[in-house]
């Protein structure tokens, strides 16, 4: 993919590529509404020649026809249904959400002078994700949904000559790259739904605030309890595993697939707990989709161990599940990451989406711009730039003092962000054995060149080069770089040198 990525890239990889995503041309057995003729006319009067964020209406219709379409094609591979049909069963009500989720993003604009557009974001994260997986890892067959806890090597024993015509049945049982793809549709497209949620409990906060000094203190926004306990059991499913049933001494009989259960695991019950208590918005939107889509209302796993799964019943559980946790997991920083699977591709395709997305400021003076790149994007080895270029115009030195700080900061969060979301961790041999490298390079192009990188092969390793000046993350921690001088990073490069 060489150059940056813009908009209009992502627009004409859509109409051109449209027709190969098999949930969309795949119409269901029994069709009530011609979702398809309407998404394609809608993809075709998208205009290459204007920003995604100017083309709100467009990218509305296209969103609901594209969730809905995901989700009917996913149920439509449920072997445990007959029927099949395109019913909306909370599809269209899901799509009302969205459409006065828009509508009201008017209000979140002014909430603070950073509120980023969400409405365009999340289809250049669709977009974006769609192309590097296509073109750089040949497909969705590539991203781990952890499917290989269906199959019988999961009971950590080894297979017998016997186990194999089992395990080839249990195999035929994995989720299949269309699938994926349908899922990552969903992940993508509904993943900041509960923003709205996460940033009026800010609004609130400040109202609050702001009267008491008329000695107003009874402003209220909390939830029912009849919601809290309901928001509890989502957290529980999103917090859930699956394993394969064995009792003791006993073997698995080969000639019928095996039996499942679920249980809760407590660190993500405990991270996502404390996430919703935050009013996080990633763990809202579940909450928006569970409550929303009959789909996942119709979610099997075990409230108890008394009764356990099929392996249909438990790939269904996946499916659901792994999408409501890589939606829960994307702006949850307790949450670590070892391996490009669904959740991380969702965190950092989401991070990487920082281009032509306008906030308060940018309605009245439009001083930067940003521009985002690829180097390299494999499973093991992840490499973007983003690059900030000042407006023709912008002369004032305390303007481009405030950019290059911007900058600055922009970076030191991505970093800090990383160290966190890449930290030592339980199961952290697969980070070595996958050997995940990931690396970020922003650019200051407001004035005089300024290059930052920060290199994350493993939580000990850690680079960051500054001006073309290595150092290490123990200088980074110990110099404490939002103290630095604000004119550039001279002083931090003077310290690493002399080190």
């Amino acid at each position: 993919m060489p150059g940056p990525v813009k908009d209009d890239d992502l627009i004409i990889w859509l109409k051109n590529n449209y027709q190969k995503i098999e949930f969309i041309v795949q119409p269901p057995d029994y069709q009530r509404v011609d979702r398809k003729e309407r998404l394609i006319g809608n993809i075709t009067n998208l205009k290459t020649d204007k920003k995604l964020y100017a083309q709100k209406d467009l990218l509305i219709e296209i969103w609901k026809d594209l969730v809905a379409m995901a989700v009917i094609y996913l149920k439509s591979k449920d072997k445990r249904e007959f029927f099949h049909d395109d019913g909306d069963y909370g599809i269209d009500q899901l799509g009302d959400f969205f459409q006065n989720y828009c509508d009201f993003e008017k209000i979140l604009y002014g909430n603070g002078d950073y509120y980023r557009d969400h409405v365009s974001h999340v289809f250049k994260v669709f977009l974006l994700g769609e192309k590097l997986v296509k073109e750089y890892l040949g497909g969705f067959s590539s991203i781990e949904v952890m499917d290989s806890k269906l199959l019988l090597n999961n009971l950590n024993q080894d297979l017998k000559e016997s186990d194999e015509d089992y395990q080839k049945r249990t195999e035929a049982k994995l989720i299949t790259a269309d699938e994926k793809e349908a899922m990552w549709c969903i992940v993508s497209l509904t993943h900041d739904l509960g923003y709205p949620t996460e940033v009026v409990n800010d609004i609130h906060d400040n109202l609050k605030n702001m009267l008491t000094i008329f000695n107003i203190q009874d402003v209220s926004y909390i939830l029912s309890q009849q919601s809290q306990m309901f928001n509890d059991s989502i957290v529980k499913l999103i917090s859930s595993d699956l394993k394969i049933v064995k009792k003791s001494g006993e073997e698995v009989d080969k000639k019928e697939p095996p039996e499942y259960i679920t249980h809760t695991q407590a660190k993500y019950y405990f991270k996502y707990s404390r996430s919703i208590e935050k009013w996080d918005h990633g763990v809202e939107s579940c909450i928006v989709l569970v409550k929303s889509l009959v789909y996942f209302l119709e979610t099997d796993y075990s409230i108890d161990e008394r009764k356990s799964m099929d392996i249909d019943d438990a790939r269904q559980f996946l499916i659901r599940q792994r999408i409501l946790r890589a939606i829960a997991s994307h702006n949850c920083d307790y949450i670590y990451h070892l391996k490009l699977d669904l959740s991380f591709l969702l965190r950092i395709i989401d991070e990487m989406q920082e281009w032509g997305r306008p906030n308060l400021n940018d309605l009245f003076i439009k001083t930067s711009d940003s521009s985002f790149s690829i180097d390299k994007f494999t499973k093991n080895d992840i490499e973007y730039t983003i690059r900030f270029s000042v407006i023709d115009g912008v002369t004032e030195a305390d303007d481009k003092k405030k950019l290059h700080n911007n900058i600055k900061n922009y970076f030191k969060r991505c970093a800090d962000k990383y160290i966190m979301i890449l930290r030592s961790a339980v199961d952290g041999k697969e980070r070595s054995e996958d050997k995940l490298i990931l690396t970020l390079n922003v650019v200051d192009e407001t004035e005089k060149e300024i290059k930052y990188k920060f290199k994350h092969p493993n939580p000990k390793d850690i680079e960051l080069h500054v001006k073309g000046i290595k150092s290490s993350a123990k200088d980074y921690v110990e110099i404490k770089l939002e103290q630095l001088n604000e004119d550039d990073w001279d002083n931090f490069c003077e310290i690493v040198q002399s080190n």
